[in-house]
């Protein structure tokens, strides 16, 4: 309930002082708040667009302490509850405007990218959609500048999965998050065109259409960043 009151608080310093407690108290590894965990994720990113900037560092910092300590058993179930906070905020955003939270600090979108990556390399195949259309989802909410130091973290899984045989919906997700990362990254995906090539041209021969249309489309975007 810490970061929801600390988000109805009028003054930005108490907000942010919630939030610092909080981070610490989420930092300690002999406190078990794993029932919170769902609450506290959907909570943090909600504050992540804060009209104070402190706010959303002190949001970041105590989103990344939660985080941090979840077991991979358990990052695959916080997929949902990121994909719920993104949802939420995203509602107060104008269109192509980006996160606070996700684009002003340092580190970016780190607190969620092993959460993801969990998901897409270690799920099932519903999680491994779920994964790689949230991930697309953060990413829309991500500055260039904030996202161009987590390109190999983001392209590497993808491109892995890609390569597998799962389901058509499994690949059409993650061709449609690669070709979202060619786009907003350009040239930072250039050590990437070998493999992001080959693995684009392997999948236009998928059985499924919907498959090779977005296997197309995600080519086109990479010829024009060669």
């Amino acid at each position: 309930a810490l970061p929801i009151s600390a988000s109805k608080n009028p003054k930005p310093g108490m907000r942010q002082a919630s939030l610092i407690l909080l981070k610490t108290f989420c930092a300690e590894k002999k406190v078990d708040y794993s029932q919170y965990v769902p609450k506290l994720i959907v909570g943090l990113i909600g504050l992540f667009n804060d009209r104070d900037s402190g706010v959303v560092s002190a949001a970041w910092h105590a989103l990344d302490a939660v985080t941090e300590k979840l077991a991979p058993a358990d990052q695959i179930p916080a997929i949902s509850h990121i994909r719920q906070g993104v949802k939420y905020v995203r509602g107060d955003l104008k269109e192509d405007e980006t996160l606070r939270g996700f684009s002003d600090s340092p580190k970016g979108i780190k607190p969620l990218l092993q959460i993801f990556r969990e998901g897409i390399l270690n799920g099932s195949p519903d999680v491994k959609e779920s994964a790689a259309t949230g991930l697309g989802d953060v990413i829309r909410l991500t500055s260039v500048a904030a996202l161009r130091p987590h390109i190999i973290a983001i392209t590497g899984p993808l491109i892995r999965i890609l390569g597998d045989r799962y389901s058509w919906n499994v690949k059409a997700a993650i061709l449609d998050t690669l070709t979202l990362v060619i786009v907003k990254a350009g040239l930072a995906v250039k050590p990437f065109i070998p493999q992001l090539q080959t693995t684009f041209v392997k999948a236009l021969n998928d059985a499924n259409r919907t498959v090779r249309l977005r296997a197309a489309a995600a080519l086109e975007k990479l010829v024009v960043r060669q």
